[in-house]
């Protein structure tokens, strides 16, 4: 036994003196940069590029095991040019020799300095990197690329003191997509990287390129990371981002990170910040709003949940301008999106962000987004998949104000639908239900509206700047239109609507004084002076239309007031905009207090009315010789027939009617 552990302690002393030996005589009997030509023709026979050593190489074996390696370039791939893919001013590697012997890789800080890579695509979408990426027969985890029977032993740990990357440049130059862009002054730190350990990690760099300002962009990103490999499980924190003003900050975990299960979950917030400002930063043009204030300011906060084919965001809360949004939003299977919202909105003013000049919509919150959308995007529509609701408190838009706006968003296999739709409006209620269907050649729209005790008047100014009309009004509309452009909607519109006016009146004509002015003209008379409005008072104006093609048709318009009975009947071309009217008007009450009773002989009598011109410019018409002409021929067959009753009794009556 004495002699037996006697040569084990021979055996391992002469060890000990050979490794000692090797670690002293090694690097002063081998010289790493005597093997330069080898290493260059190893790296063309695997790669097909030539490699150029022009720095020193040195090598260190205890307790590290090191490469340091000066100015070394690769070449670029046939096609590409002189300009080399790659080139280093100095590589540092070190790892740990005796952890080796457990088959533990413990590696110093990895040095690169003065890295520049250059990313090439050419005109025919050919890359200079496809060679290297994908080339090579190296194998996978299940398929190692020795072609020994045993795979290579595995590592019990792994374990690197950081990574310091300075001065590094990263082009892309995309001719098919005539872009370029620069990555400047790239310096990435990173801390000693082992199971379960936190790092710090910091990025900054320079970027310029297509589209981008020539001062370029200076992003900048920090965070501390912990990976455990074998819990499977990522610690991410102190994340922040700046860029052009812009600070995005958070905190991100996940679970089964390498797995097809894996389970992310965050809490991000934006600090306050422009967006326009943003805009000009990154070299984009404003966009023109009626408003110049408007995106002066924006912010946000939200908690994220995400797995490889689905992302949730809750408790999210926006900022923008004086508008603050809450709500949720989820999107489950990336290959076909489903969206699924729920979205509170406090107030927002939607024209303060449109263009100036933009044109008014129809009177209703529904009506007036569908105007606004000009061009349907049908392929878009044709693959959505979202359902969602959306509250708004005050809402302002193509210059219509309601509010306690409530709909329901629904859109699948090309069929997209607003329903339920309400909101509060001038004093009254809004009731709505649209669809859009793009699953023809041509997008279909079919409108269910509802209007109850909406203040008309109020409603017409914000809408075109005038009050032609007032009153209360209830309504109805079951329209169709087909097509993409406005013109499309007005020449395609059909359909049924219903109309109920109270206490109101009509703006822009006074029927009793346009009467008056008639009589006057045919007496020879002048026009009494009046102080009356320029409008025809109603107590009840109602009617029923139908639509062809745009063409509104009414045949029994009924209008009612103290002193007026008015029934009409005619058409309005929208695509025209001309309207073709006939009102008959009787005067039916006492003209005592409305100008005298100068007009009193044309009571009961019916009085033809025809309102013609544009929507801009009405015109209002009537021929009253010949209704004055019979009026006094019947006034006096009245006066003949009532004294011939008188002197004969019934023997004669009737025999002038």
């Amino acid at each position: 036994m004495a002699g037996m552990l006697r040569g084990l302690l021979v055996a391992a002393g002469a060890a000990l003196a050979l490794l000692v030996l090797a670690i002293i005589v090694l690097p002063m009997v081998v010289d790493p940069n005597d093997y330069k030509p080898q290493i260059s023709q190893a790296v063309e026979s695997a790669t097909g590029r030539s490699l150029m050593i022009e720095g020193d190489l040195d090598l260190s074996v205890f307790p590290w095991l090191g490469l340091a390696i000066g100015k070394t370039e690769l070449s670029n791939a046939p096609g590409f040019g002189e300009q080399p893919f790659a080139r280093v001013d100095e590589v540092q590697v070190r790892v740990k020799l005796l952890p080796l012997l457990s088959r533990e890789l413990v590696m110093d800080t990895v040095v690169l300095k003065g890295l520049q890579v250059s990313l090439q695509t050419d005109a025919r979408g050919r890359t200079n990197w496809a060679d290297l990426a994908g080339g090579g027969q190296s194998g996978t985890a299940e398929t190692p690329a020795s072609s020994g029977d045993a795979a290579a032993p595995a590592l019990a740990g792994l374990a690197i003191g950081g990574i310091e990357v300075s001065d590094a440049r990263v082009v892309w130059d995309d001719r098919r997509n005539d872009s370029r862009y620069v990555v400047d002054d790239l310096d990435l730190s990173a801390g000693a990287i082992g199971s379960g350990a936190r790092v710090p990690v910091s990025l900054s760099m320079s970027l310029s390129g297509t589209g981008l300002p020539e001062d370029g962009l200076e992003p900048e990103l920090e965070f501390q990371v912990a990976v455990d490999a074998a819990a499977g499980t990522l610690d991410l924190s102190a994340l922040r981002f700046t860029l052009a003003g812009l600070v995005l900050e958070g905190d991100l975990a996940g679970e089964r990170i390498a797995s097809d299960d894996a389970r992310f979950r965050g809490d991000f917030r934006i600090d306050e910040f422009s967006p326009r400002a943003l805009l000009v930063a990154l070299g984009q043009p404003q966009p023109v709003t009626s408003d110049p204030q408007v995106l002066g300011k924006a912010g946000a906060t939200l908690r994220l949940a995400a797995t490889p084919d689905s992302l949730e965001l809750s408790d999210i809360r926006l900022q923008l301008d004086d508008s603050s949004v809450e709500g949720k939003l989820s999107v489950a299977n990336f290959a076909r999106p489903a969206l699924r919202f729920d979205v509170r909105l406090d107030a927002i003013d939607v024209d303060r962000y449109l263009p100036p000049g933009q044109e008014p919509a129809p009177a209703t919150p529904t009506g007036a987004a569908a105007a606004g959308a000009g061009m349907i995007p049908v392929e878009t529509l044709r693959g959505l998949d979202v359902a969602g609701k959306l509250f708004i408190g005050q809402l302002k838009a193509m210059q219509l104000r309601s509010r306690d706006v409530n709909v329901e968003i629904k859109a699948k296999d090309g069929v997209a639908r607003i329903h339920p739709a309400s909101a509060s409006m001038y004093e009254g209620q809004y009731q709505g239900d649209i669809s859009l269907d793009v699953r023809g050649a041509t997008p279909v729209i079919s409108m269910n509206e509802r209007l109850a005790g909406v203040q008309v008047g109020p409603m017409l100014t914000d809408l075109i700047g005038q009050e032609r009309l007032v009153g209360k009004t209830d309504a109805s509309a079951r329209l169709t239109v087909r097509g993409q452009t406005t013109e499309d909607f007005q020449r395609s519109l059909n359909g049924k609507l219903s109309f109920a006016f109270t206490d109101g009146a009509v703006k822009g004509v006074n029927l009793v004084r346009l009467i008056r002015k008639a009589q006057a003209t045919i007496k020879g008379k002048p026009l009494p002076d009046s102080s009356e409005p320029e409008q025809t008072d109603f107590s009840e104006l109602r009617g029923t239309a139908t639509v062809t093609n745009g063409v509104v048709r009414n045949n029994d318009l009924l209008a009612k007031s103290p002193l007026l009975r008015v029934d009409g009947k005619g058409k309005v071309d929208l695509p025209e905009q001309t309207i073709d009217y006939l009102l008959t008007v009787k005067l039916v009450g006492s003209l005592e207090g409305q100008g005298g009773r100068d007009i009193q002989e044309l009571r009961g009598v019916a009085i033809p009315v025809q309102v013609g011109g544009t929507f801009v410019r009405p015109t209002y018409s009537l021929k009253l010789e010949s209704v004055v002409k019979d009026a006094a021929k019947q006034k006096v067959q009245d006066k003949i027939e009532q004294k011939l009753e008188q002197q004969f009794g019934d023997k004669l009556k009737g025999l002038f009617r």
